[in-house]
């Protein structure tokens, strides 16, 4: 996807075709997982427009854990 960066999230996401249009049809489980391709694609859309690198989610650390 050569657009990735330089379009906003929904217009990536009406690209690739995963736009929640409301002549969508589907099962849950089939909704949760374009719900999960959506979210992604606005994620790595904004990395490359901000030329920012993938940075691992810090885990929260349990009190008294060695």
């Amino acid at each position: 996807l050569p657009e990735l960066g330089q379009r906003t999230a929904k217009q990536i996401a009406a690209l690739v075709g995963v736009a929640p249009f409301n002549h969508d049809s589907g099962k849950p489980r089939k909704v949760a997982l374009v719900a999960c391709i959506r979210k992604l694609l606005g994620i790595f859309n904004a990395m490359l427009r901000n030329n920012q690198p993938w940075c691992e989610p810090m885990l929260p650390v349990a009190i008294g854990s060695n």
